[in-house]
């Protein structure tokens, strides 16, 4: 798109909508093949490398489509390995005791003084 501003020449991309526009309109000339618009010789032409591409498109994919198969072939086969055990979880386990935790006392709790409850 070439437009005036401030007495400069400015270059610059054409539209998302001039694009698409354009593209229809070329495909519109090549499909219909009115006359004047396209050479005898120029549509063969145009014909003959849109029908290689699909060949080459079709080939790839059908090679693609082969890798994957044989992917899925290979990884079918294949079994999973059984979970290994593991060490429990040290926050969940009770400690040991040692010989010196057992032989010492334990401490009694004291209880509340229900008399205080009786004076107040």
């Amino acid at each position: 798109c070439i437009r005036l501003s401030r007495g400069v020449l400015l270059l610059e991309n054409p539209s998302k909508a001039s694009q698409n526009k354009a593209a229809t309109q070329e495909r519109i000339k090549w499909r219909r093949g009115t006359v004047g618009d396209v050479n005898p010789q120029e549509r063969a032409f145009v014909e003959q490398v849109r029908k290689e591409d699909r060949e080459t498109k079709r080939e790839a994919h059908q090679l693609q489509q082969k890798k994957l198969s044989q992917q899925h072939e290979q990884h079918q086969y294949e079994r999973r390995k059984p979970p290994k055990p593991r060490a429990p979880n040290p926050l969940s386990c009770k400690k040991k005791r040692t010989d010196d935790q057992a032989t010492a006392k334990k401490r009694k709790r004291r209880r509340k003084n229900n008399n205080n409850k009786e004076e107040s």
